[in-house]
């Protein structure tokens, strides 16, 4: 395949960004978030202590991307392989991340992680994904956790894959990595002579210039075959990249060859999230993803290690993107996803794991997730609750119009959102599954057949139990009861319809935009006709508007991305529950006091 013509589709789940075009502006900070002075106001909090806090944030989760040392040496590229003079986890908010507010020391953002392992390796765990921002326009914010967060794993992955390239085709800037990555490994490991004593070169002085000449024929197979030439697991390792050593890096060529290995092994990943030739769904972006799509397309191309025999499977229907939903309060919920397709915890995370670009090996289903690393991230999860109104930061409530709000929203609201708040275990409470007219795309392309399979009871179903058990045996788990917490038998069902799970609403005010695709920006909206919703707003502020409940809608913000209704997936029509003004005005004021204590 030609690497030109993959670079230009390098971008899960479809986002347009051509990385060979004139460089473009450096993406500027929101102005008075997360610089020196805005206001963190830790006192607010939905369940978690601040200990809780500063262990979620940074607790290892099984995704090993690269090296903890090598990932903070690297420098972020410009579209044109040039470099920024500014290194990869700076400003974080450009990939939908913030920094790690509860430990304000750490140079990793919230939610990218360090193993212990020999060599520390980063990765993300959930709270990247599950954890959110909010704050007034004086630049007080506070944290949400278990809300939807704004990570974009597409800009997250683009931009490590630029990174290497970037570092790997240009002499002096891999020179310059390399003498940092040294000063890091120094005092990580405490190795400051054995590296001073390092004045060697790129031993195999053909390595560099055979891959810069694979790099510019235009074709992705020579720069394949010239590392594997270099080390015949090259390929393997890359595929499931167990931690290097010490010794591994020390080198220049053995750091080069590593970061190639890298390479090839998020290259062949991303491949999974690039759209079908000619797809017209609209693009993921921050807090949005495709997760069906990535899903369908690695597993159709494995499928003979899920049904033994089976031809490997093109999926036609890439589906649609879905907004990152909120988790608070998830362990009431029987099942999981929007669509509500599995009640397993355990399953339903290690499956997102290895779509996440987890290291995993398809001919002994073995991934680097573990079972007990996953339960401790998800104990810490299950102690969010619905936020609680934060009136210090966004003003009090009208306790008057809540109170005339109260009774319109259990009137025609509560039918289908009802709380369920008598539930004996975990994963016990059947929501209500709702056809609300709301955009099919992200159904249809889960129902689409893999081959002769259905996707859920003959793919997911049967590989997720071998996965499971691979780690289970790996771990030495004999009992799953603890980690399963009632969610037995484990099934993975087909949606039934163009259906969405109707979550409890306390705290739903803090969980915009609204529908499972995004697709109206704010409560308000929702409760209007839908010929009266926005058709094009912009995606990825923080500043929120405390009338209409939502994200204020900056155009200048240069994080943030064009949502346009129009574009397939991305319908904003459905759940059409239109309210007077007044009555609207009540229920959005009632939904500001709206807690898990609230009786009807």
């Amino acid at each position: 395949m030609k690497l030109v013509h993959v670079l230009f589709l390098l971008v899960f789940t479809g986002c347009s960004a051509i990385l060979l075009a004139p460089s473009p502006a450096p993406l500027e900070p929101r102005p008075a978030i997360f610089v020196p002075g805005a206001s963190f106001a830790k006192g607010v909090t939905n369940g978690l202590s601040e200990a809780d806090r500063r262990a979620l944030y940074s607790m290892d989760q099984g995704i090993h991307w690269l090296p903890t040392d090598v990932f903070l040496s690297l420098k972020r590229p410009t579209d044109s392989f040039g470099v920024y003079d500014e290194m990869f986890f700076e400003r974080p908010e450009r990939l939908g991340l913030a920094p790690n507010l509860a430990d304000p020391g750490s140079e990793l953002p919230l939610g990218v992680t360090s193993s212990m392992d020999p060599v520390p390796m980063a990765g993300i765990n959930c709270s990247a994904c599950h954890t959110s921002i909010i704050a007034n326009a004086d630049g007080a914010f506070f944290i949400v956790d278990g809300g939807s967060g704004q990570f974009a794993i597409d800009r997250f992955i683009e931009g490590m894959i630029k990174s290497l390239v970037g570092t790997l085709i240009n002499p002096a800037e891999f020179e310059a990595f390399y003498q940092r990555y040294r000063m890091r490994a120094a005092r990580t490991n405490g190795l400051l002579s054995a590296v001073k004593a390092d004045n060697g070169t790129l031993d195999d002085k053909g390595l560099q210039e055979k891959i810069e000449e694979a790099y510019e024929s235009g074709d992705i197979e020579p720069v394949l075959d010239v590392i594997q030439a270099e080390s015949p697991k090259a390929l393997r390792a890359a595929v499931f990249g167990a931690p290097p050593s010490p010794g591994e890096l020390s080198s220049r060529t053995g750091m080069y060859l590593y970061l190639a290995k890298r390479f090839v092994f998020f290259f062949q990943q991303v491949k999974y999230g690039t759209p079908n030739e000619g797809s017209k769904v609209a693009a993921s972006g921050l807090g949005r993803s495709n997760p069906w799509a990535v899903t369908k397309k690695m597993f159709g191309d494995h499928l003979e290690y899920i049904q033994p025999g089976a031809e490997p499977f093109a999926p036609k229907i890439d589906g649609g993107p879905i907004n990152t939903p909120h988790v608070w309060d998830h362990e009431r919920q029987k099942w999981i996803f929007w669509t509500g397709v599995v009640n397993s915890m355990v399953e339903r995370n290690m499956a997102q794991h290895i779509a996440l670009v987890t290291d995993f090996e398809w001919d002994t289903m073995t991934t680097t997730a573990k079972i007990e690393q996953l339960e401790a991230v998800s104990k810490l999860m299950r102690k969010a609750k619905a936020p609680a109104w934060p009136a210090d930061i966004l003003g009090k409530v009208d306790a008057d119009l809540a109170a005339k709000g109260k009774p319109i929203f259990a009137a025609r609201c509560l039918k289908c959102h009802d709380p369920v708040a008598n539930y004996k275990t975990p994963g016990s409470a059947e929501f209500n599954y709702i056809d609300v007219k709301t955009d099919a795309a992200y159904y249809l392309g889960q129902i689409e057949p893999m081959g002769k399979y259905d996707l859920f009871s003959e793919v997911l179903a049967p590989m997720m139990t071998k996965v499971k058990a691979r780690s289970q045996e790996l771990e030495g788990i004999k009992d799953m009861g603890p980690f399963e917490l009632g969610r037995t038998p484990v099934v993975w069902q087909k949606p039934a319809g163009n259906k969405f799970v109707a979550k409890p609403l306390a705290g739903i005010w803090a969980s915009a935009p609204f529908l499972h695709n995004g697709s109206v920006p704010t409560i308000d909206d929702l409760l209007k006709p839908a010929k009266e919703r926005p058709t094009e707003f912009h995606v990825g502020g923080y500043v929120y508007d405390a009338k209409k409940l939502g994200f204020v809608t900056d155009p200048s913000d240069p994080r943030a991305f064009k949502l346009v209704t129009s574009e397939e997936g991305n319908s904003n029509q459905g759940h059409e529950f239109p309210l007077s003004d007044p009555d609207r005005a009540a229920v959005l004021e009632f939904l500001k006091a709206y807690d898990a204590d609230t009786t009807f």
